[in-house]
């Protein structure tokens, strides 16, 4: 008899346990956001590109993207898209302080493989309208700029120590 009932109350808490985690299984998982600041500049800080984007270890906001006030959300889209490739090769956490490349490297004459152009982010524009309306205010080591802060998802591969 207490065999059957210790038995009994066993499979009671394994279909239960089972159920939890049925349920936690089909809960939507979100993905983490990392943080990274999008501020208009009335001078680049490197002559001839197009945007920059500066990666900071001691400082946060780590990952700043500097546009000049002409800028186009396809424009902004380049930048933050060279910041997620950024990401992708060296953690979403900077390894390093200084300036992501804007423009791409060229091909050299022996590739072949046709130049693709990155696509626009379409939510670019918005991005820029709520950067333009705001007020200047600090931001550390650029001074007093307009900025707001956005949220892109993880681009470091899962797995992948860094």
């Amino acid at each position: 008899m207490k065999t059957s009932r210790a038995f009994a109350i066993a499979l009671t808490l394994v279909a239960a346990t089972a159920g939890a985690l049925r349920a936690q299984d089909s809960a939507p998982r979100t993905i983490p956001r990392i943080p990274v600041t999008v501020a208009v500049v009335t001078q680049l800080p490197l002559a001839g590109e197009p945007y920059a984007v500066l990666r900071r270890t001691e400082v946060e906001p780590h990952d700043v993207i500097l546009v000049p006030e002409s800028a186009t959300p396809e424009l902004l889209s380049e930048a933050i898209q060279t910041l997620m490739v950024a990401r992708q090769a060296s953690g979403d956490l900077p390894s390093f302080t200084g300036y992501v490349r804007a423009t791409p490297h060229q091909p050299s004459a022996a590739h072949h493989a046709p130049v693709t152009h990155r696509r626009q982010l379409p939510w670019a524009g918005r991005v820029l309208a709520d950067v333009q309306r705001k007020e200047p205010a600090e931001l550390t080591g650029l001074g007093r700029v307009r900025w707001v802060q956005i949220w892109l998802p993880p681009q470091q591969a899962r797995g992948v120590a860094r």
